[in-house]
C-alpha cells in the first residue's frame, strides 16, 4: 500500500508491504510486514515486496527442512535465474522415489505445477531423472530439461545422522526418528512405500537383535536385501552363506551344516574392527532337512542363551544369523515338514517382503528397470502403464524384467 492510498492522512508518509508466511505444507501461519517512508519511488515498493517474499520463503524452507529431515531434499531452480532475490523450491523425496512434499515456490520453477499436485507422484515422472542418480552425486548441480522446454537445476541434500550423545541416564520414551535408507536399499524400494518400510524394519531388527528372517515369494528381493544390508553395515565383514535347499537328509550334509556353523563361530571371535560382526545366512531355510533342523535348533538355542546371559539382545554377540524362506514357515510346520520350536527361534525378528503385485506404483520400478536395460530414460504411455498395473507378476521382478 502506497502512502497516498492510506485512509488516515497522518499515515500517508508511509508505505506498507505485507506477505503471508506459510508452513511446510503450504498452510498460512502468519504474515510479515514492512513499513517504510514513502519516497514515491516505484523501485522502493518492488524491493520491499521482493525482500519480504524472500524472507517468507526462507522461513518456509527452514520449516520444510525440519519436517522432512529424514527425506532426500532436492533444490529446484530455473536455469538462468541466479539473481539474489530469485526463488528456488525444495522437493522432499522418500526412499521409494515418491514426492512427499514441496515448498510453495515450486510453481515458479515448474510451469503448471503446485506443491499439492506433486505430492504422491514419482520424482522420475516429473523430472525425468532417477532420484538414485542424484543420490550418487550429492551437492552437485544437475541441469535437466523440464516441461514446456524450460530447463531447471537440481541439487540434492541427503539427511545427516547426528552422532549419538553420551547420557548418564536413560532417555525418556518418545517417537524414534526415522532414518533415511542408504542408496542400496532405496533402489530395492523404488516406487513402493511398503517395500521401503520392510527394508527399514529389516535393517533395524538386524542391528538390534543380530537375528533376521525374511519371508517372501521368489524374486521379491530377499537375497538382494540381505546383500544390501550386509554391504551397508560392514562391506569387509565375513559372511557364511548356505543354501538349505541343496542339503539332503543324510549324515554327510548334516556334518557340512555343522562345519559351516563352527567356522562362523571361530571367525566371529576374531577381531575385525569395532562393531564388525560375522554373519551366517541360511537361504531357503524352509527346505532344510529334518536331521539338519535339529542341529540348527541346538545352535540357535546356544545363541539365545548367550544373549540372555549377557543381557544384550545382540550387540554382545559377534555372530549374526539371517534366514530366508519363500513360504511362511508356519505353513511348513502345519504340514509336518518343519519343527515348531525352530520356527520360534528363527522368526522372532521376521520381515515380510510384499510381492510386486501388492506394491504401489509398479510403473516407477518398471521405468528404473528400463533405464538399466536400455541405458537411457524411458517414458511409458498411458496404455503401457495400464498394462503393467494389470499384470499379476507372479515371478515378481524377474518376470517384470522379462516382460519389459
Amino acid at each position: 500500500m502506497r502512502g497516498a492510498d492510506h485512509y488516515f492522512s497522518t499515515l500517508r508518509q508511509f508505505a506498507c508491504t505485507g506477505v503471508p508466511v506459510l508452513d511446510a505444507n503450504g498452510g498460512m501461519i502468519g504474515a510479515i510486514n514492512l513499513v517504510s517512508v514513502d519516497r514515491g519511488n516505484r523501485a522502493d515498493y518492488l524491493f520491499g515486496q521482493q525482500l519480504l517474499a524472500k524472507t517468507a520463503h526462507r522461513i518456509q524452507r527452514n520449516l520444510f527442512e525440519k519436517q522432512f529431515n529424514d527425506a532426500m531434499l532436492v533444490t529446484v531452480s530455473r536455469v538462468g535465474r541466479d539473481h539474489v532475490l530469485s526463488e528456488d523450491a525444495l522437493v522432499a523425496v522418500n526412499e521409494a522415489g515418491m514426492i512427499i512434499g514441496a515448498t510453495s515456490t515450486v510453481s515458479a520453477c515448474l510451469e503448471g505445477a503446485s506443491a499439492a499436485s506433486l505430492r504422491g507422484k514419482a520424482f522420475e515422472a516429473i523430472f525425468h531423472v532417477d532420484n538414485n542418480r542424484l543420490v550418487n552425486v550429492p551437492e552437485r548441480v544437475l541441469s535437466i530439461p523440464a516441461n514446456h522446454g524450460a530447463a531447471v537445476n537440481l541439487t540434492v541434500a541427503l539427511p545427516t545422522t547426528a552422532a549419538p550423545q553420551r547420557v548418564s541416564k536413560p532417555l525418556p520414551p518418545g517417537p524414534a526418528r526415522k532414518q533415511r535408507l542408504p542408496p542400496s536399499l532405496q533402489q530395492l524400494a523404488t516406487g513402493s512405500h511398503s517395500m521401503a518400510a520392510a527394508c527399514r524394519r529389516a535393517r533395524t531388527m538386524l542391528e538390534d537383535t543380530a537375528m533376521l528372517h525374511l519371508e517372501g515369494e521368489t524374486r521379491t528381493g530377499k537375497s538382494a536385501l540381505v546383500a544390501a544390508l550386509l554391504q551397508t553395515d560392514a562391506p569387509d565383514a565375513p559372511v557364511f552363506d548356505l543354501d538349505c535347499a541343496t542339503l539332503g537328509d543324510c549324515d554327510a550334509d548334516t556334518d557340512h551344516l555343522r562345519r559351516v556353523i563352527e567356522q562362523a563361530r571361530v571367525v566371529s571371535r576374531m577381531s575385525y574392527g569395532k562393531g564388525v560382526r560375522a554373519t551366517l545366512v541360511f537361504d531357503n531355510v524352509d527346505e532344510l532337512p529334518r536331521t539338519s533342523q535339529a542341529e540348527l535348533r541346538r545352535f540357535l538355542n546356544e545363541q539365545e542363551e548367550h544373549r540372555h546371559q549377557t543381557g544384550d539382545p545382540g550387540h554382545d554377540s559377534r555372530l549374526r544369523v539371517v534366514s530366508t524362506s519363500r513360504k511362511p514357515l508356519i505353513d511348513a510346520v502345519n504340514a509336518g515338514h518343519f519343527r515348531d520350536d525352530l520356527v520360534y527361534l528363527l522368526t522372532g525378528s521376521k520381515v515380510f517382503l510384499p510381492p510386486l503385485r501388492r506394491r504401489e506404483h509398479p510403473e516407477v520400478l518398471a521405468q528404473a528397470l528400463c533405464a538399466q536395460l536400455t541405458g537411457c530414460n524411458v517414458t511409458f504411455s498411458a496404455e503401457a502403464k495400464d498394462a503393467l498395473c494389470r499384470l499379476p507378476f507372479h515371478g515378481n521382478v524377474r518376470e517384470m524384467r522379462g516382460v519389459l
